[in-house]
């Protein structure tokens, strides 16, 4: 492990917190997990809560990753990282954050036409928010799929799910509107990366390397 830096990882739910925790462990990362909400449903509900309300219960957990002595944040929640101001909540706690919006900023320019698979409508209007922010050119094709993150909760078969959630024929929809990658607009969905890689023919772009190259090497 490495020990010169302690990273928390503030999540929507138990599953993708422990995903994003994983992510890091494997790079020979400190870190430990702290979940919002108990499952998906419960973390759309909150995303449309009064701002204030959602601000304290994060700040009371910032308060808590201090306290336990973690350096930097990881937020591993696309809809949560879009409905709240990180960057606020960053120079507030003088404390180092990064969220997968800020991914989308580097992204923003590589590409004229991207297809998001998000988990919430929430997620998937703050991701093209901040895409065309920076590049108001770049057209998005979105696609918000609550019930196969609630699948990936269940830990159903990745073969499954795509069949399920007809991603066959999404993924037809992306090619035909000639979409040069397709961006895994949710921390649950790199679960199905490695299925989607055999029948997509563009690439699919999970944001989570992003976010580890701004944590270790950006401040």
């Amino acid at each position: 492990m490495n020990k010169e830096v302690r990273i928390a990882v503030i999540a929507g739910t138990p599953v993708d917190t422990q995903m994003g925790v994983e992510f890091l462990q494997e790079k020979g990362i400190c870190a430990s997990g702290y979940p919002v909400n108990h499952s998906p449903v419960e973390q759309v509900a909150f995303d449309v809560k009064p701002v204030g309300e959602r601000m304290k219960k994060v700040q009371f957990m910032i308060d808590e990753i201090k306290k336990d002595g973690y350096q930097k944040i990881m937020v591993y929640c696309n809809s949560l990282s879009s409905t709240l101001d990180f960057s606020y909540l960053s120079e507030k706690n003088e404390i180092f954050i990064v969220t997968p919006m800020d991914a989308y900023q580097k992204l923003a320019t590589k590409f004229h036409s991207l297809g998001v698979i998000a988990g919430s409508n929430q997620a998937l209007a703050g991701i093209e928010q901040v895409i065309m922010r920076i590049s108001p050119e770049t057209e998005i094709y979105g696609v918000s799929l609550l019930s196969m993150v609630t699948g990936i909760e269940r830990r159903e078969e990745p073969d499954i799910l795509v069949q399920k959630h007809g991603l066959l024929h999404l993924l037809h929809y992306f090619e035909t509107n000639q979409t040069e990658a397709i961006v895994l607009g949710c921390t649950h969905f790199p679960y199905l990366k490695g299925t989607l890689e055999k029948y997509a023919k563009v690439s699919i772009l999970d944001p989570a390397n992003i976010i580890y190259e701004l944590l270790m090497f950006e401040e």
